[in-house]
């Protein structure tokens, strides 16, 4: 099927992003990856008036380990994680599991978590190692931790004109270890079910 009409709108920064999001009101989406969106779109199960893209913005492809957690960026894509050795535990084990190369290589690690679909891989990573979301609306810049942020099947706590700007996973700062493993239809496939497990071990 062919996705309804839309327009389109590629910010080069956040605050236009936020702008545009604003302006567009509840028929407009932010499209990073595209890889849960566009899906949606052709089967018309999402119609927004307004796309607003943000793979233009400066920063926002971010991962790096800073004041004790990994950040990730809204376009960082998981192909970044599967090549990067900065992250660990469950994270750098969930990441091989998404999808096949192509989504690895376009889809992003926020965009999958906004999109909340409880088949998804990372949310329960996420909840596993105490994560928090970082969102940037028209009231400025907050943290909403991954408990907080999932409210429901595809439903997250973000306000109207809010956007996923980064992702922050805690890095331990002694030994610790993780992992995720799914249970599959197919290769490649959803997650019929998924276990994420941290481990923190105590200095005694």
């Amino acid at each position: 099927m062919y996705p309804p009409s839309f327009d389109l709108t590629v910010a080069r920064s956040v605050a236009e992003a936020v702008d545009a999001l604003a302006e567009g009101g509840e028929d407009a989406r932010i499209l990073a990856g595209g890889q849960s969106l566009i899906p949606m779109l052709k089967l018309r199960f999402a119609a927004p008036s307004l796309l607003v893209d943000i793979n233009e913005i400066p920063g926002l492809d971010v991962l790096e380990r800073t004041n004790g957690h990994l950040r990730i960026g809204a376009t960082a894509r998981h192909a970044d994680i599967v090549a990067s050795d900065l992250p660990g535990g469950a994270v750098a084990s969930a990441a091989p599991w998404i999808s096949d190369p192509l989504v690895r290589n376009r889809g992003t690690v926020c965009g999958s978590v906004a999109h909340c679909d409880p088949e998804g891989d990372w949310n329960s990573v996420l909840l596993a190692t105490g994560a928090t979301v970082v969102a940037t609306g028209p009231g400025g810049e907050r943290s909403i931790d991954i408990g907080d942020f999932v409210v429901d099947f595809f439903t997250n706590s973000l306000a109207p004109g809010e956007m996923v700007t980064e992702v922050h996973v805690p890095v331990p700062s002694g030994a610790s270890g993780g992992a995720y493993m799914k249970l599959e239809r197919k290769v490649g496939d959803y997650a019929t079910v998924g276990v994420a497990t941290h481990l923190e071990l105590g200095g005694d």
